[in-house]
């Protein structure tokens, strides 16, 4: 049966009329009705009886018209799909990352979604969360990858990924030793922070704050834990690479720490686990893309794929107590 064969049956079925079904697809009413004669020769039954003046589906034409339908939907579907390629073609996205995931991975997941839109443009500008928030709030750009710093009404939210926290720690530092770190273990201990100006430190420096029972000199006290700030880094790879030298101990992310395997450092989980959420982020105000829908979809898809949002196993290998996470 031909395509055009179809859309005639749909549009008797609609219309009740085999003139005005003939009309609208620009044929002769005699036709038409000699097409709908070979359908019925076809398959073997009559698809229409006359009903008060309009043509009405059989019985038996009532089944075959349900596959009718659902293949006048599926060419819809795929008008609607050619339209969305059309519009994409030559079309450019602007995109906003922030440094943790500009680096390595954001360029990696960009390769790939580009090969397979080989007619789409983008442009990748790496910022800070906060200036990236501001930039999705002006309309700048169509899309962010970014930590949540502010709350603004004219940003629309989801979540992409929620990264865990590790210890670095040089492979000759005592810490080493342990299966995992806990704020008391960096008491004292040669450290190296994050930037003041990094929302992702906030959490950390809560924790230390907040008293806790510490033996000092053989002495049970109650108050701040107070890491030696050796360093203070804004970039994430920055305090890892100062880690790496056996400047002191870190506390990373996760993705960052399984970048810098085989080095002077081994990786250790940190708990009270402090997970990071990081966010997909649009324009509220502006009309939806299917470019920028494309993009959200597929980046979706990959975070899942490459299971982003936890710290592998393999990261820990040479924990001294094997399992312990």
């Amino acid at each position: 049966m031909r395509l055009r064969d179809i859309e005639l049956l749909h549009l008797v079925l609609a219309t009740g009329s085999v003139s005005e079904a003939a009309g609208r697809l620009h044929m002769s009413q005699p036709n038409a009705s000699k097409i709908l004669k070979k359908i019925e020769q076809r398959v073997g039954f009559s698809l229409f009886e006359r009903v008060h003046g309009r043509l009405q589906a059989t019985e038996e034409g009532r089944l075959l018209f349900n596959q009718v339908e659902r293949t006048i939907h599926s060419i819809r579907q795929l008008d609607q799909l050619a339209g969305d390629v059309r519009e994409m073609q030559g079309t450019r996205l602007t995109i906003g990352g922030m440094p943790l995931l500009s680096r390595i991975w954001l360029p990696k997941f960009l390769s790939q979604f580009l090969s397979l839109h080989p007619n789409i443009k983008v442009s990748l500008h790496t910022r800070s969360s906060q200036k990236l928030i501001e930039w999705v709030a002006e309309g700048q750009i169509d899309v962010a990858v970014a930590m949540l710093t502010l709350d603004d009404p004219s940003v629309e939210r989801n979540i992409l990924m929620s990264v865990e926290r590790v210890a670095a720690i040089p492979r000759d530092h005592p810490l080493a030793k342990k299966a995992r770190i806990e704020p008391k273990d960096l008491d004292g201990v040669d450290y190296i922070s994050l930037s003041a100006s990094d929302h992702a430190r906030e959490p950390l420096d809560r924790l230390f704050s907040k008293p806790k029972k510490i033996m000092t000199k053989g002495k049970l006290e109650t108050r701040a834990i107070v890491p030696n700030e050796r360093a203070e880094c804004v970039l994430p790879a920055a305090a890892i690479q100062l880690a790496d030298q056996g400047i002191g101990v870190s506390i990373i992310d996760h993705l960052t720490a399984s970048e810098h395997l085989g080095t002077n450092l081994v990786f250790r989980p940190f708990k009270p686990q402090l997970k990071m959420d990081i966010w997909l982020l649009k324009p509220k105000m502006r009309p939806r893309s299917r470019l920028t829908d494309l993009f959200i979809e597929t980046i979706q898809q990959a975070v899942e794929h490459d299971r982003l949002s936890v710290a592998p196993n393999w990261l820990f290998e040479d924990t001294p107590t094997a399992g312990l996470r």
